[in-house]
């Protein structure tokens, strides 16, 4: 018992004295159960968790507002990317038909190609 008290007294607790935080008692002994440490504990978890829930709540709402920020710069680039791919097939159709006009050849050619019965464009027909 004097064993108890001398570490009672070298922790700053006075003997006999409940252990308390904040004016709340925490020792085992005499009961962690008592009406008011449970108001006082769960008063404190009710301010903590509705903090602890606003930032939960703020850090959601960030996170689908970002997802959805994603999803909204993916269709844009699919529909730069879908722009971008038909502007190219048009340019490559216009240097075929160049092709075509300045080189009735090759024309000729690409129609053999196709068509084994094609017949070549002489030059009168030019």
């Amino acid at each position: 018992m004097a064993r108890d008290r001398s570490n009672a007294h070298s922790r700053g607790i006075a003997a006999g004295a409940a252990p308390t935080i904040g004016g709340v008692n925490v020792d085992p002994a005499h009961g962690s159960e008592s009406a008011g440490f449970r108001s006082t504990h769960f008063e404190g978890n009710s301010i903590k968790s509705t903090k602890a829930r606003l930032f939960e709540a703020i850090g959601v709402t960030a996170v689908v507002l970002s997802l959805i920020f994603d999803a909204y710069q993916i269709n844009e680039s699919n529909r730069i990317a879908k722009g971008t791919t038909s502007c190219e097939l048009s340019r490559n159709c216009m240097a075929m038909n160049r092709l075509y006009v300045n080189n009735p050849e090759m024309l000729g050619l690409r129609v053999e190609l196709e068509n084994k019965n094609f017949t070549p464009i002489d030059p009168l027909e030019r």
